[in-house]
């Protein structure tokens, strides 16, 4: 997705967050890291004494290969899972350039005002789900604490009966004209409310060409 980008520094923490297998990584790649991940986690989350081990170690292992083979366009994947209990929850990052951005325009049909700078107006069109979402039953737009420029977009929905979630972080970095999308969702209330707290913290730590 990313054409010429400006260097980024990211910091996860390591005891919440799991960065998955680079974008364009092949089959084997993709297993490999599932298998190194796995004998990672098994030994972080003491498996191997754990009086219900082997099925913990399989439920694991799927966990892992299914994130490893997770089909998007993300340039970078995490993974939030603290424990072998844990509800695990992919966040895919993307970074579109200013190449990307107005190739997409082109793409899309769409451009931005005279007056608006490509990049903010496609931050701020990214953080609208578009019209293929239900109508939300409540929606929270807010900008991040301690993360200058970082918008979160949350989206309330009720789906077969249950109330869920859909996430949305965008930045434009006003340097390099480079947007940052995080995507996430399908967590229940109290896990979303939960998990927001450790993606503010994510999205604190990312610096594009030098800007934080």
């Amino acid at each position: 997705m990313v054409t010429t980008q400006p260097e980024l520094e990211i910091g996860p923490d390591l005891a919440v967050w799991l960065t998955g297998p680079p974008a364009g990584a092949d089959e084997a790649d993709r297993t490999r890291w599932a298998a190194e991940a796995q004998y990672a986690l098994a030994s972080d989350f003491d498996l191997e004494n754990a009086p219900d081990g082997v099925a913990s170690r399989a439920y694991l292992a799927r966990i892992l290969q299914a994130f490893a083979a997770w089909p998007t366009p993300a340039d970078l994947t995490f993974l939030r899972l603290r424990s072998a209990d844990d509800t695990p929850m992919p966040l895919g990052l993307e970074l579109y350039t200013r190449d990307d951005v107005l190739a997409l325009c082109d793409e899309l049909g769409e451009w931005p005002a005279a007056d608006e700078l490509p990049h903010t107006w496609f931050a701020d069109r990214m953080s609208s789900f578009g019209a293929g979402v239900p109508t939300p039953a409540e929606v929270s737009d807010e900008p991040v604490d301690g993360a200058a420029g970082w918008r979160r977009v949350v989206l309330w929905l009720e789906e077969d009966g249950v109330l869920t979630s859909r996430v949305r972080y965008t930045r434009a970095y006003e340097a390099s004209g480079v947007v940052a999308v995080l995507r996430w969702g399908g967590l229940d209330p109290a896990e979303t409310i939960d998990a927001i707290l450790d993606v503010d913290d994510l999205v604190r730590t990312i610096r594009v060409g030098g800007e934080a």
